[in-house]
């Protein structure tokens, strides 16, 4: 009498478990089957399970592909997150007003324009004109000095300073002054000296 087909022992993968699982149910099914009776159905059972395997596989494979999609969904939305806060950037800057930058010191403009990644030397109107992404002024010459070095206001510091070093050192000269330093210990000097005298 037949005892059945040898299973393979201890299934070392689902595979190999259901088709060990198929074969027993075949040979179960009918034991007046000839031996090629049992064998074409242990075939077939075979098959099934091979099968059945497969669509396993593919499902694993579309769970894995869906999980791929899923990561590249975020990504993408990751990345237009990213690019709408760039487009944001714009927005926020032409918010500064010519009043609003009016208001502020050299300080604070300088920190607008290192958030921008601008230049950040140049006088108040140089620094408000770049941040308003404007033309900056041009400094006109300087004007040829309308009266003679000998009949300046030594009081005026406000007319002092539109001098140059030279002539600046020159009037120190002039009055028996030191003429080291820089232009703004010159300045100071011929005017202490002008306030002192008069």
């Amino acid at each position: 009498e037949a005892t059945g087909p040898i299973l393979f022992g201890f299934a070392s993968d689902e595979v190999a478990e259901a088709e060990g699982a198929a074969a027993f149910a075949a040979w179960q099914s009918d034991e007046s089957d000839t031996e090629d009776d049992m064998a074409l159905r242990l075939e077939a059972a075979m098959a099934a399970a091979e099968t059945a395997a497969l669509e396993a596989e593919a499902e694993a494979e579309a769970t894995a592909a869906a999980a791929q999609a899923e990561k590249s969904l975020a990504e993408q939305l990751r990345a237009a997150a990213l690019e709408a806060e760039a487009d944001i950037a714009p927005e926020v800057e032409a918010e500064l007003s010519r009043d609003a930058l009016a208001m502020m010191n050299i300080k604070e403009l300088k920190v607008e324009l290192r958030a921008r990644g601008l230049k950040l030397t140049g006088r108040k109107t140089e620094l408000v004109a770049r941040l308003l992404g404007e033309e900056e002024p041009t400094e006109p010459p300087r004007a040829a000095i309308s009266v003679p070095l000998s009949e300046c206001d030594l009081t005026d510091r406000q007319g002092l300073r539109g001098l140059k070093a030279v002539e600046l050192k020159e009037l120190c000269r002039t009055h028996g002054l030191r003429v080291s330093g820089k232009k703004a210990e010159l300045v100071d000097r011929l005017a202490d000296f002008a306030t002192t005298a008069s």
